[in-house]
């Protein structure tokens, strides 16, 4: 059996604790609680100096969970899985979805899950995979297609069948949505609403058939559909009818500048929805990261956005400088998104019996490293 104990300042959902302890066998948390504890003193007793980390003044956190990711340090998702997840590793996640877009087509969307799934057996950071598609408005997003068919059961149940599907982006306004959100449900897979210009019944009727995510909110869903009654009035855009549901995750893209989602829209969301209900993502996405080209967004040469090249510790200290808490910014970036894709019983906390999936930081996160015993 494997054991190690970690002391230090330690990051809890409840705030952060001084001169804490963490007690890890096997890869589970099995005691956290104040060093000068009954507990923790008799736990110390019976280990091994040398397997006793104190971090001092450190902070000890729980790692990063990224559930919208297309790539890591030039390498794509489905093109090599573990490769993705070594980088975003190196840079404080310790747990993620490989995400694949609607372009890659079926037969090496297929190719990619199997790849996924291969790699998921030798490293257990890998959650499994978010499909952002094909389901998609075909007027939004990147590399916007002509065309996009009814969802076919033929075609989405075979992935399905790969039993790693934990998150699917679809449009509500598709022909079919409602039936293919319920299969998505009862497949156990998190059904994310996103690429879309749904009106509020539309947007409703997903939610009523199970839909629990919204998909990079305020971004690819500017469209508003069906006229305006009244010059000078206002419909309810796909974002708005999203933030008038009850239970939902919203994904946002936290870049630096504030090109994906200003400032001003990310207080609107929490104060519309609680800051319980944001989740953190990179949409890192191409070959270019933001070590190389200094640069954490991608724009093309017309202005248009498409992702990021952003790792977890970008998106957490972007959100760290909007001026929210250390311990909110690990909620957002930690917790809420394993409770987004339903892992939390798991992942996203430092708690007795939850996977110790750690990193060691500072206050300000200028220093960010993940934590492996």
């Amino acid at each position: 059996m494997s054991s190690y104990v970690l002391i230090g300042n330690v990051l809890l959902r409840s705030g952060l604790k001084k001169d804490w302890m963490v007690a890890v066998e096997d890869d589970i948390i099995v005691l956290s609680d104040a060093l000068s504890s009954k507990r923790s003193l008799d736990y110390l007793s019976n280990i091994s100096s040398d397997k006793v980390y104190n971090f001092d003044k450190n902070i000890i956190a729980p790692a990063f969970i990224d559930i919208h990711c297309h790539s890591g340090g030039g390498v794509i998702s489905h093109e090599d899985p573990q490769a993705v997840m070594a980088y975003h590793r190196k840079n404080g996640t310790g747990a993620m979805l490989m995400t694949m877009y609607r372009t890659l087509g079926h037969e090496v969307t297929l190719e990619g899950i199997e790849k996924v799934k291969a790699a998921m057996e030798k490293d257990k950071g890998i959650l499994g995979v978010h499909l952002e598609g094909p389901y998609l408005n075909p007027a939004l997003g990147t590399a916007v297609a002509a065309d996009v068919p009814r969802p076919d059961k033929n075609i989405y149940g075979k992935y399905l069948e790969s039993g790693i599907i934990k998150m699917c982006t679809f449009a509500p306004e598709l022909e079919g949505a409602p039936e293919f959100c319920r299969d998505l449900v009862a497949a156990g897979v998190a059904a994310a609403m996103g690429h879309s210009a749904a009106t509020y019944d539309q947007v409703h009727a997903a939610v009523e058939a199970g839909a629990t995510v919204v998909t990079h909110v305020f971004n690819a869903s500017e469209k508003t559909e069906g006229p305006i009654s009244y010059r000078g009035t206002k419909n309810l855009d796909f974002d708005e009818a999203c933030l008038l549901e009850d239970g939902l995750y919203y994904e946002v893209i936290c870049d630096k500048r504030g090109i994906h989602v200003r400032p001003q829209m990310i207080k609107l969301l929490e104060k519309t929805v609680g800051k319980d209900r944001i989740v953190g993502i990179t949409d890192c996405y191409g070959y270019d990261t933001v070590e190389e080209t200094g640069e954490d967004v991608n724009i093309d040469e017309h202005g248009d956005i498409s992702g990021s090249r952003m790792n977890m510790t970008c998106v957490a200290r972007n959100f760290l400088a909007l001026g929210y808490s250390l311990t909110d910014v690990f909620a957002i970036t930690a917790y809420n998104p394993a409770c987004a894709i339903g892992v939390n019983d798991i992942l996203g906390e430092i708690a007795e019996g939850k996977r110790a999936n750690l990193l060691i930081t500072d206050e300000k996160l200028s220093s960010v490293r993940y934590f492996e015993g």
